[in-house]
């Protein structure tokens, strides 16, 4: 149980504090700090989208009242998010990132799929970053500076800059704290254009909303025909593809576009999608992007107020059309081609078309009820060879496995690590069942822990001998981050016949 944890610093990641909670009491094992943290050794040290918001509360009720909503809100980047997904699955991701492990968050909020990524590295402000270690004696990590787009700081002018921390670490439990030793580029560079830091400001007002009801797609749909109409773009109901893109591409530099996957391309391109019928969401950085070149003077709360404004839905009514008379021949007729094992589809369209508009003109209620029964079941047509495949994954990990045997200094070769070394590592792990020679593969050759252990004890003692040196067992036991009371039987006994070489 943690008897301290930091205050937070303006706009300060839940990320950050954690990481710097972790230097602050001089925890050395990423795993210690998870059982004190969240009584779990499971959790993922994930920047953007951290879960098990209420676990941490939990734990830490003693030290600080923290509430896992306002956590969400006003530490991660959920709230880029939250406004532009249906009410329904926000709420739904609320509950994930709150109380579960949120595995499944990145595909259900759009990341995954989408065309917007996250920066592969860590960034910063070196001007923040100085106000940061002239203030409070230390770095932290911001939120807005992960955030794609946000590439000019709204607050000094500058460019930010990239530090050597991985944004995914392979340490995926570890948080790591903004330093000196990842923060070396301090240069400010404020040769940019002005789109760019008003672009940064609409993404630091869109990271302060609050927790407030989701626009529905309706909605939506009725902001941008409106907004087409009011920059001139719209051609009776349609919108004009090219003076839209004209427009977009004049403002928005290539340069700035393609690093963002958000070249607008084509009758089909996502800037023409948004002007459409919203079938789904679009990201934070496409609705900014239209913002700024056709609604420049709004601010952020002003467009939201707009869109809240308008219906939440379409009133539909539906014309009630009166049947024509029975004719019982065709039914029977109907019922002979979905009996001789036609599918709706196909009789319908392969061999009686006249048949069934004649049905669905005058016994349209009759022939719907008659369908829903007769809807033939999908099943798996996939030919694939498994065997073939087996065989051709085994080849590839007996190449791994060569390859391993000459580089001592490796991650642990577990199971899931020689599934990660194949090209389609995905397929292999969702079908292992199908594929038994690899599964033997994986039975005979994947490294346990206590493996693993003595073989970080062997790279060691040969580092040891290359250099003349000699260390004793807690030494050794030190250099190769073993935990201690974690040392496994099999790496006790290991050490014991070290230390016997040795004396």
């Amino acid at each position: 149980m943690l008897a301290y944890f930091p205050k937070p610093y303006p706009d300060e990641l839940l990320y950050s504090m954690l990481a710097r909670c972790k230097v602050h009491m001089g925890i050395d094992s990423p795993k210690h700090l998870l059982d004190l943290l969240y009584q779990k050794r499971t959790v993922i040290a994930v920047p953007d989208l951290p879960a098990q918001l209420q676990l941490l509360c939990n734990s830490l009720q003693h030290v600080q009242q923290l509430n896992a909503k306002q956590l969400l809100y006003q530490r991660t980047l959920f709230p880029l998010y939250a406004l532009f997904i249906p009410e329904s699955r926000k709420q739904h991701l609320t509950d994930l990132l709150v109380n579960s492990d949120g595995s499944a968050v990145y595909v259900e909020i759009g990341m995954s799929a989408g065309t917007v990524k996250l920066p592969a590295f860590f960034r910063y402000c070196p001007v923040c970053m100085n106000e940061l270690q002239q203030e409070y004696g230390e770095f932290a990590w911001l939120r807005r500076w992960l955030v794609p787009g946000y590439q000019v700081c709204h607050i000094h002018g500058c460019e930010l800059c990239d530090s050597k921390l991985p944004l995914r670490s392979i340490h995926r439990h570890e948080y790591l704290a903004a330093c000196p030793q990842y923060c070396e580029d301090f240069t400010v560079n404020t040769n940019h254009s002005s789109k760019l830091a008003l672009l940064s400001s609409s993404i630091t007002e869109l990271l302060a909303t609050t927790e407030s009801e989701s626009p529905t797609y309706h909605q939506w749909t009725l902001f941008y025909r409106e907004l087409a109409a009011e920059a001139g773009v719209q051609n009776g109901m349609q919108v004009s593809g090219t003076e839209l893109h004209s427009k977009f591409r004049s403002y928005w530099p290539n340069s700035f576009l393609v690093p963002l996957n958000l070249v607008p391309v084509g009758p089909n391109s996502w800037l023409l999608a948004m002007f459409r019928k919203h079938r789904k969401s679009f990201s934070y950085l496409q609705h900014l992007l239209v913002w700024q070149v056709l609604k420049p003077q709004l601010s952020i709360s002003q467009v939201l107020a707009c869109v809240h404004s308008l219906p939440e839905s379409a009133s539909v009514s539906q014309k009630v059309l009166p049947e024509g008379p029975i004719n019982q021949a065709d039914r029977d007729r109907w019922l002979q081609l979905l009996q001789s094992g036609l599918s709706v589809k196909q009789a319908r369209v392969l061999y009686d078309k006249a048949l069934y508009a004649r049905l669905y003109r005058n016994d349209r209620t009759w022939l719907l009820e008659t369908n829903k029964g007769w809807h033939l079941k999908r099943t798996n047509h996939s030919n694939t060879n498994w065997h073939a495949r087996d065989r051709r994954y085994l080849r590839q990990l007996y190449q791994v496995l060569a390859l391993r045997d000459l580089e001592l200094k490796t991650p642990r070769q577990s199971r899931n690590w020689f599934l990660k070394q194949l090209m389609r590592s995905s397929t292999a792990e969702k079908h292992l069942s199908k594929l038994p020679l690899c599964q033997s593969f994986l039975n005979r050759y994947s490294e346990t822990v206590a493996e693993f252990q003595i073989r970080r004890l062997a790279y060691q003692v040969l580092l040891d001998r290359q250099n003349n040196q000699s260390h004793l067992c807690w030494e050794l036991e030190r250099l190769c981050g073993l935990a201690t009371g974690r040392t496994r039987p099999l790496t006790l006994k290991f050490m014991e016949l070290l230390e016997r070489e040795v004396l």
